[in-house]
């Protein structure tokens, strides 16, 4: 029963996320409570093209209930920014402005990519939100579609001339 209520809601958020074009944001909390299971995962999802030539930095803000400023854990394993591309249409890497700020990262698209069904991924960013003994995973998540840029210039390339028939 626990799997598809998590199922359900999961389907409903895809459909949501994924159902508009351009930039979307999505705010996702699950809680639940089961004597069996414990979950608490919140997370921020945002959609976003980049072309074939750009870059991206991106950063996370955590807050406090209220809005205000809060801290987070980076000690367990996994904690920070990945990146995820089947076709390794880009690279997630730390911000060269601020390399051991684990909260920033720098998102580079291949430049021989775009255009491709499959040049899409996750930029994914993870962390504890309870600084005590227990663990509060809060996640937030950027889904890259890596497009072609605008044509810009134009190469010609020439065969060896041969005799006409």
């Amino acid at each position: 029963m626990l799997l598809f209520i998590l199922g359900a809601i999961f389907g409903l958020f895809l459909d949501r996320f994924f159902g508009s074009a351009g930039h979307r944001r999505a705010q996702l909390t699950i809680r639940i409570t089961d004597p069996d299971v414990a979950i608490y995962i919140e997370g921020v999802n945002l959609k976003m093209n980049l072309k074939n030539t750009q870059r991206v930095d991106l950063e996370v803000v955590p807050k406090n209930r209220l809005g205000g400023p809060a801290t987070l854990d980076f000690s367990a394993e996994g904690s920070g920014w990945t990146g995820w591309s089947e076709t390794n249409a880009f690279s997630v890497g730390p911000n060269p402005d601020d390399p051991d700020n684990k909260l920033k990262c720098r998102v580079t698209a291949d430049p021989s990519a775009g255009g491709d069904v499959d040049d899409v991924g996750v930029a994914h960013f993870e962390a504890d939100g309870d600084l005590g003994e227990g663990v509060r995973t809060l996640m937030a998540e950027v889904a890259i579609n890596v497009i072609p840029a605008d044509a810009e210039m134009l190469e010609v390339t020439e065969g060896s001339p041969t005799e006409q028939a």
